[in-house]
């Protein structure tokens, strides 16, 4: 099946879980834990069905530390679609997200989005962003959810580490909650940073790595607990990537984008 002829049986898929996700959100829109557990399971079955399509292999290791019985701050590296639907498919049920306000124009998963519960920022607006996500840290609080997020703020162009924004370490240090690095490596290379283009067949590297306890962190060290983070990244993203940006480009072993 050609690329295009896939990415349209992805939206017709997304369409038809569209269809009966939306009217059950509206139905339990007095209840949000339950609206972002369903929400869980609609993103789930994307996810599934997006990679199936795509053919993208992934290594996946440290699955432990997806640990569903104890909350979490999950955070991820972003350099397109494939590393977003990773994390869809491995957040633990009871995981709500932060995403931006350009989210609610996506077709169908838009509307699903603003209906789930979960958060959304205009990066714009620093003063708003920061208001929403003490909202947000209350939210997890009561409601004992796990949060999902992408530290960068924007996906990278290049497959570089952008610098990390302090919104996960601030989010830490008003739940106590342990933050939990999920490190996709190459997905640049797999998926490109804009669009819909894949390179079937494709293996991608991704490493959950240990909680990182945050109960002894201060907000006068908030720049040196990011920095701890992201290093932990470029680490974990220098040691898999034989393609990783800095270091000597070798031969790509798989397909090429599919056209």
């Amino acid at each position: 099946m050609c690329r295009l002829l896939k990415v349209a049986a992805a939206f017709a898929f997304i369409a038809a879980c569209s269809a009966i996700q939306i009217p059950l959100l509206v139905l339990l829109l007095p209840f949000r834990r339950l609206r972002i557990i369903t929400s869980n399971l609609y993103v789930k079955a994307i996810a599934a069905v997006c990679l199936s399509l795509s053919r993208i292999k992934l290594d996946i290791a440290g699955r432990q530390h997806l640990d569903r019985r104890r909350p979490a701050i999950y955070v991820s590296n972003h350099v397109s679609l494939l590393d977003v639907l990773i994390a869809m498919r491995l957040a633990p049920l009871g995981t709500t997200a932060v995403a931006k306000k350009e989210i609610l124009w996506i077709p169908f998963i838009g509307l699903v989005y603003l209906l789930s519960g979960s958060l959304l920022i205009d990066r714009n607006d620093r003063t708003g962003a920061i208001s929403a996500l003490r909202r947000q840290a209350e939210l997890v609080r009561r409601l004992e959810v796990s949060i999902m997020l992408w530290p960068e703020g924007t996906r990278s162009r290049t497959g570089r580490l952008l610098p990390f924004k302090k919104g996960f370490a601030h989010l830490a240090l008003q739940t106590g909650l342990p933050v939990v690095a999920i490190v996709v490596s190459n997905a640049h290379k797999a998926w490109k940073p804009t669009g819909y283009e894949f390179a079937s067949g494709a293996r991608v590297r991704v490493d959950v790595l240990p909680a990182i306890d945050t109960t002894g962190w201060s907000a006068g060290s908030v720049d040196d607990h990011v920095a701890e983070v992201r290093a932990m990244y470029l680490a974990r993203l220098c040691a898999h990537g034989a393609n990783w940006p800095g270091r000597a480009e070798q031969s790509n072993p798989h397909r090429p984008f599919q056209k």
